[in-house]
């Protein structure tokens, strides 16, 4: 049973329980992504998805963006522009054509937004075909969500935490080359084999000091406890107080940066506050230790402004 509770809205929108296995949230947005994928030559406005799934396109076009991080309009571009790499590079088809056949205005709109898409022309990329790769339909990353404002939204909360300490393995890592899950639980390994085998207890990961447009982070591995391990790279910091925003997640955080990304953009927006520039840029707060493939939560810091004292 899922059921989602939304405000009624004067252009008609009321109340929507979905309670259904074919209704759940997540289900919507997929039947959508196929349903676009196989209409790209057809209307694909808010109003033309929405009807054609029985639901008001308030409601439809919040939980589409919600879920996929993007709103329809520029989802469906992008749906266009690359089913058209594929007729640009396996076809004889013309430019003119292909734009005629994805409902771009004119040829000179299609290429506009094909340059801006993919920082190439469209008659370039013909000449070497090999620069470009199609993708495939984006997999949907399910995680809570719940409405606030009048809007959907990943799930979250505000709060402060604690200062506290953590014990644990610390290095530098490089999101775009290392291999970030075989990483991390090698850490979390390295710290069990060095404490008492019945011992269990939350793992936090805590990701600080990443510059601008980068992708290395110092990184410490470790527990919410003073303990001692003589063996290199292990120290005990402390974590000061921080007003953080709380996200629950589950799977691989490198599989996911994108929706991350852009529901940390939603929930900035939406619950007027902003990013914090502190130097911890994000902690993953896992139950056990013994098992870094569960669902965890993911504190992410935030300014205090004068309405949250």
């Amino acid at each position: 049973l899922s059921v989602v509770i939304l405000p009624s809205r004067t252009e008609g929108f009321q109340e929507l329980a979905l309670c259904s296995e074919h209704m759940y949230p997540f289900d919507i947005v997929e039947d959508s992504l196929k349903y676009i994928e196989d209409h790209l030559d057809s209307d694909l406005s808010v109003e033309s998805n929405a009807s054609t799934l029985g639901f008001s396109k308030y409601y439809y076009h919040r939980l589409f963006t919600a879920v996929m991080g993007i709103s329809l309009n520029n989802y469906v571009l992008k749906r266009k522009l690359n089913a058209a790499l594929s007729q640009i590079k396996h076809t004889d088809t013309s430019l003119t054509d292909i734009a005629m056949a994805y409902d771009f205005s004119t040829p000179s709109s299609f290429t506009r937004a094909f340059k801006r898409e993919y920082n190439i022309t469209p008659s370039e990329f013909r000449k070497n075909p090999t620069t470009l790769n199609e993708l495939p339909i984006p997999t949907i990353i399910e995680r809570p969500l719940k409405n606030f404002n009048s809007d959907i939204v990943s799930d979250f909360t505000i709060s402060d935490i604690d200062p506290f300490k953590v014990s644990g393995f610390v290095f530098r890592f490089d999101l775009a080359l290392d291999d970030f899950h075989e990483t991390i639980a090698k850490y979390a390994q390295k710290l069990l084999t060095n404490l008492d085998d019945n011992f269990d207890s939350p793992c936090y990961i805590i990701y600080s000091d990443c510059l601008p447009n980068s992708t290395v982070f110092n990184v410490i591995v470790g527990i919410p406890q003073v303990v001692t391990i003589d063996q290199p790279l292990f120290f005990t910091v402390d974590v000061p107080n921080l007003f953080v925003s709380e996200f629950n997640y589950s799977g691989q955080l490198i599989e996911m940066e994108e929706v991350l990304n852009s529901d940390y953009a939603r929930f900035l927006k939406i619950a007027r506050q902003e990013a914090d520039p502190s130097h911890i840029n994000m902690i993953q707060r896992f139950n056990s230790i013994h098992d870094l493939n569960t669902s965890y939560k993911l504190f992410v810091p935030i300014k205090k402004l004068t309405t949250d004292q």
